[in-house]
């Protein structure tokens, strides 16, 4: 039997050596593995490592795509649709979309707070913080950093 998580590292390897077309072979591997073995967070994984290998890219549309089709994995664990949010804030900040940015951001800082996943949260408030600095609302901005 082939492993899913073989090919999710082999994907994340290639992807950090900037190898994206091997990097996105690797992720379609695993991805049909683990979708074959209904395994939701497998796929959510996949998804979150493809869309960030997209950013890393500056191709945030697809980026976006990949982490909003972790949102609705219904079995996809808090940690990921966490991890997903905070992405999906991250793209929006970067787009110039700074309300999306603080709206994602939130959602995540307050599913992270439900789930005491402090380490998230404080992600979440830099999200958060960084979507007001880039507008200029630095009064905001520093309540964020604190």
């Amino acid at each position: 039997a082939q492993d899913g998580a073989a090919f999710l590292r082999l994907g994340v390897l290639y992807s950090r050596k900037s190898e994206f077309e091997d990097s996105f072979a690797a992720f379609d591997k695993a991805e049909n593995i683990y979708d074959r073995q209904s395994d939701d967070e497998g796929v959510a994984e996949v998804k979150i490592q493809r869309g960030i290998s997209f950013n890393s890219q500056e191709k945030l549309d697809l980026a976006r795509r990949q982490f909003e089709q972790v949102l609705a994995i219904p079995r996809a664990n808090k940690y990921q649709k966490i991890k997903a949010l905070l992405q999906i804030s991250s793209a929006c900040s970067s787009e110039g979309k700074t309300s999306c940015g603080e709206e994602y951001a939130s959602n995540a800082i307050n599913l992270a707070r439900e789930e005491r996943m402090e380490n998230l949260a404080t992600g979440g408030l830099i999200d958060l913080g960084n979507a007001y600095f880039t507008r200029a609302e630095y009064e905001k901005a520093e309540r964020y950093f604190q």
